[in-house]
């Protein structure tokens, strides 16, 4: 029989000491944990004004290749030498811009503008193989007729502000 007391006192003495850790000592009290508060960081947001960066527009440069046959026929974009949009003779440019119309014909041709942009004494002949440039400063709608050409459409130029 001695035998079966040791687990019976071995287990006595292991639930003793888990019970001795719950007890309170006397004389004094449990202390507990007072929350303390926490300061958290105020956010606030802040907007800054958009600034519009004004980007400065490098003016471009157009050559209107003209002739009896066509008139207004073909329109180059001089610094990247390529072929611009051209439909029903109107040319979409910004101020700034320059156009220089180029005579292909075996004979000089007067160049017109309705809008008097030149005068009629300051007359625009265009030489066989030549050329005539203008940069236009105002936002506008303009157009231009060959005069030796009454039967040739007039080419319209929409200049942007």
């Amino acid at each position: 029989m001695r035998i079966k007391l040791y687990p019976v006192v071995f287990l006595v003495l292991v639930i003793s000491l888990l019970s001795a850790g719950c007890v309170q000592i006397p004389g004094t009290s449990p202390t507990s944990a007072t929350p303390s508060a926490s300061v958290s960081p105020t956010i606030s947001e802040t907007s800054q004004a958009v600034t519009p960066v004004e980007t400065s527009r490098t003016p471009l440069s157009y050559k209107v290749f003209i002739d009896e046959y066509y008139g207004f026929r073909k329109v180059i974009e001089t610094s990247y030498k390529k072929e611009v949009e051209y439909q029903n003779l109107t040319l979409t440019i910004y101020a700034g811009d320059v156009v220089e119309w180029v005579n292909d014909n075996d004979y000089k041709m007067t160049l017109v503008s309705d809008q008097g942009l030149w005068t009629p004494g300051d007359i625009r002949a265009i030489l066989m193989n030549r050329g005539f440039n203008y940069t236009f400063t105002n936002p506008g709608t303009y157009t231009f007729r060959i005069k030796e050409e009454t039967k040739i459409k007039p080419q319209t130029i929409i200049v942007k502000p």
